[in-house]
């Protein structure tokens, strides 16, 4: 399974583009207002980033070990960057674009 994209939604080097879907631009520029391009700056690496450690305290996490096994409460950056990043439907509604 490829590693999840830090940056965008899906697995690394998986792309979704207007190009094919003729409508689909002035669909987001009249309902959304936002302008349809090619992207203006690549992503940044994900060893670019400055990355804090994790917070979640030592009992808290031993605690979810046990409920959910080590696998599904890791603190690796990489996963806590993919999970915390603002990747929900609460996220894009209530987005500073939607406003």
């Amino acid at each position: 399974m490829a590693a999840m994209k830090w940056w965008g939604w899906g697995p690394e080097g998986m792309e979704f583009t207007h190009a094919d879907k003729p409508a689909l631009a002035p669909f987001i520029e009249q309902v959304l207002g936002l302008k349809v391009g090619g992207r203006t700056a690549p992503a940044p690496r994900f060893d670019e980033l400055a990355v804090p450690e994790s917070r979640l305290p030592k009992g808290l996490r031993e605690a979810l070990e046990q409920a959910v096994t080590p696998a599904l409460s890791s603190v690796d950056p990489h996963d806590r960057v993919v999970h915390g990043r603002g990747k929900s439907l609460r996220t894009l509604r209530d987005s500073p674009t939607r406003r």
